[in-house]
């Protein structure tokens, strides 16, 4: 009986290892089946919960199975008495006993005596010390064995149909297939989503956004810098980053910037030439009797001889004869003697 027990042991060891990776929780695995023990329950209603649970009552084929049931550590929160409903009935027909896939039983483990049809008993129990089985009124209280095959992860195995760009997702049974971000569809058609297009990026508004499948990505415009999703205008003048000509303001705009000529230049900032504005009368302020003289970005007024002034102003001057009195300056050097001894003439080259 030690020897038996242990070696017990050891089987659902062994089937509670591979549980872990085939069967959903609270089910145990054997021989490529799982099992789950429900609560005190009818026979029918025990049976209608394992159909809900995408299983069956217990089917037993063999020796080592209805061991396998009868000893299980179940574990899962229950209280069980000595009796437990197995998937065999003779509700269709009486003595006519099938498992509840229709099969008839190819593995027996009655009681001697059983079946005996006691007060019309129509579904099989079976007995935990024993493991043998006697028929029983459907309708007493009993822990029932839910029955399924195990999981096949056709995740893992490659037998699923989902597309790329898709997650496959394992189910007890089947699988589930789901667009991986940025795709859309139904798992098995995955077809990218056009963020940019569709105005669901996160792109700054002064960067551009560019999709590529199953994302997008931001690039801040010229004349902005960041990571795409902020961006900050680049200050070219303060950063030395423009190309005005050295003659040219440097003026920052959003993005950009434009170079303006200094005054007394012309061009488009890039270029900027010198102005003669004594060239063009128009363009300086000298007086009629001042000589302009033009300089890098502007010019000079100069007041002509006989004239005193700044330049821009000038009024006529006067000449001291000797003798102490005065003429205009305008009398010098006309050939005409002015002064009492010539020397309004005398200056003259």
């Amino acid at each position: 009986m030690a020897k038996m027990g242990r070696a017990l042991a050891l089987l659902l060891a062994l089937a509670t290892t591979v549980s872990a990776q085939t069967c959903p929780d609270d089910w145990k695995e054997f021989n490529g089946n799982c099992y789950y023990l429900g609560p005190h329950s009818y026979w029918t209603t025990g049976r209608d919960d394992c159909l809900q649970r995408g299983a069956d009552m217990a089917v037993i084929t063999d020796s080592a199975t209805n061991d396998f049931i009868s000893n299980m550590p179940w574990n899962m929160g229950h209280s069980y008495d000595d009796v437990m409903w197995i998937g065999l009935n003779d509700r269709m027909t009486e003595d006519d006993f099938r498992w509840t896939d229709g099969s008839k039983p190819s593995y027996t483990n009655w009681i001697p005596g059983q079946p005996d049809d006691l007060y019309g008993a129509d579904c099989v129990q079976m007995w935990l010390d024993s493991n043998q089985w006697s028929d029983e009124s459907c309708y007493n209280y009993r822990h029932y064995v839910c029955q399924q095959e195990t999981d096949v992860d056709e995740c893992a195995d490659g037998l699923d149909n989902c597309d790329l760009n898709a997650a496959c997702t394992n189910t007890h049974g089947s699988f589930t297939c789901t667009c991986n971000s940025g795709y859309t569809g139904d798992g098995t058609i995955c077809t990218d989503v056009d963020e940019c297009a569709t105005f669901s990026d996160n792109c700054d508004s002064n960067a551009v956004c560019s999709n590529f499948p199953g994302g997008f990505a931001c690039s801040c415009h010229a004349g902005y810098t960041g990571n795409g999703i902020n961006c900050t205008d680049v200050n070219e003048c303060a950063d030395g980053l423009d190309y005005c000509d050295s003659n040219a303001a440097c003026i920052n705009t959003p993005g950009s910037f434009h170079c303006a000529c200094n005054a007394g230049y012309t061009g488009d900032g890039l270029i900027c030439r010198d102005v003669d504005e004594c060239s063009d009368a128009s363009a300086n302020n000298c007086d009629p009797h001042a000589t302009c003289t033009n300089t890098p970005g502007g010019f000079t007024c100069a007041c002509n001889a006989g004239y005193t002034g700044d330049g821009t102003t000038c009024t006529e001057g006067t000449f001291s004869c000797d003798d102490g009195h005065t003429i205009p300056y305008k009398l010098t050097c006309d050939r005409i003697v002015d002064c009492s001894h010539a020397e309004d003439e005398l200056i003259c080259d």
